[in-house]
């Protein structure tokens, strides 16, 4: 092998080294000793292993202080209280219901340094139409659970309005969503911290799907999209006549979105996340049917039917308790401590409900985890 077809292969070398290759000097024939012979190899697969991550687009994330606050910690929201809600049913009457409790804990620092951060894969790319910017910071994803964390923000110097804010912090656009998820369910909080009038940054808890092309044929998205949505911000990207009659139920749409309109932001990888790191911690539980990661748990859609005897319908309730007693309620009939708690309608084997946590725990340090009131042991060799 010349020098230049290792540079070549090696990739993004200066061009002057690329150049100087050209001239290789004349082959010496020159024995080298057999441990000078193994340490050029290592070298040279060392470079080969940096070169190969390079395309995994992995870089760590620096600044992961602000965004595991933001996921993990009190983020303004402490502890809302359960509230009753009354909803006009017309002829029907009216519906009353109460409103789960959250609470939220004080982000336990250690473990999150140590079972979060080391994943978060930095992004920084910045997207701007019709006055906004979105500029998405950070990501990670963990391929057991199917579920991740999204860190970004939207900032437009003429105010960002037109959405709303649960007493959870859960951010919602009643007119239409100016960020976009494709490919992933994702419920975004607000970070009251970061946001200003100008400003809103937020933290997205996401979980990844299995989408079925054909019926049976379940087909795993690979990738996290966050876009700004065109439809929804006046620009040069949008058609005429659609701002003006899209709310006017006497105007119909009088467009479609050409296939070569692409919404501006970023395509993340999320099959191989991280490929060149050890696996996120994991503890198994009733024979790997429950999996439960730092922020997530997933259990598997036919042992939920087989436990609860029901088709369509999750556990009600989900409690982690810990080798020194203390005790996670993630949900029951009063408490919701979750961000996410979604289910696929997928029909095969591969099918499950994914949780999100609202803050770290440590998988090797629970005990049991309670559902439906049933308790499941770890699986032996965790």
């Amino acid at each position: 092998m010349t020098s230049l077809e290792l540079l070549d292969l090696l990739g993004e070398i200066p061009t002057e080294y690329i150049v100087a290759a050209h001239s290789d000097p004349p082959i010496l024939h020159r024995r080298f000793p057999r441990n000078r012979i193994l340490l050029i190899a290592a070298v040279i697969a060392s470079l080969l292993a940096l070169t190969a991550c390079g395309y995994t687009v992995f870089r760590l994330y620096q600044n992961s202080g602000p965004m595991l606050e933001a996921a993990f910690g009190e983020n303004g929201h402490a502890h809302v209280d359960s509230t009753i809600v009354t909803e006009d049913k017309g002829e029907y009457g009216t519906a009353e219901w109460a409103t789960p409790e959250s609470h939220r804990v004080p982000l336990n620092k250690a473990l999150a340094d140590t079972l979060v951060a080391p994943y978060l894969c930095a992004v920084g790319e910045t997207y701007e139409y019709g006055g906004y910017t979105l500029t998405v910071e950070a990501y990670t994803y963990d391929e057991a659970t199917h579920a991740g964390l999204v860190y970004y923000s939207l900032q437009n110097p003429q105010g960002v309005s037109g959405y709303e804010a649960a007493p959870t912090g859960e951010v919602q656009w009643p007119q239409g969503d100016v960020i976009t998820f494709g490919h992933i369910r994702c419920r975004s909080h607000l970070v009251p911290e970061l946001t200003t009038e100008t400003k809103l940054t937020c933290i997205g808890y996401f979980y990844h799907f299995i989408h079925e092309k054909e019926p049976g044929t379940p087909m795993p998205q690979t990738q996290l999209y966050v876009k700004l949505n065109i439809l929804q911000i006046p620009g040069p990207m949008a058609p005429d006549g659609w701002f003006a009659h899209k709310n006017e139920p006497d105007h119909p749409v009088p467009w479609e979105i050409p296939d070569a309109v692409d919404f501006p932001g970023s395509v993340l990888p999320l099959t191989g996340f991280a490929g060149s790191l050890s696996p996120i911690a994991h503890a198994e539980f009733s024979e790997g049917k429950i999996i439960l990661s730092p922020y997530s748990l997933r259990y598997a859609k036919d042992f939920c039917e087989s436990e609860t005897g029901k088709v369509g319908i999750g556990f009600q309730s989900i409690k982690l308790i810990f080798n020194d007693g203390t005790q996670y309620v993630v949900m029951d009939d009063q408490v919701a401590n979750y961000t996410v708690n979604a289910g696929e309608g997928d029909p095969s084997s591969n099918g499950g409900t994914t949780v999100c946590f609202n803050r770290v725990v440590d998988p090797k340090d629970a005990a049991v985890i309670v559902l439906d009131g049933k308790p499941y042991t770890m699986q032996a060799g965790n």
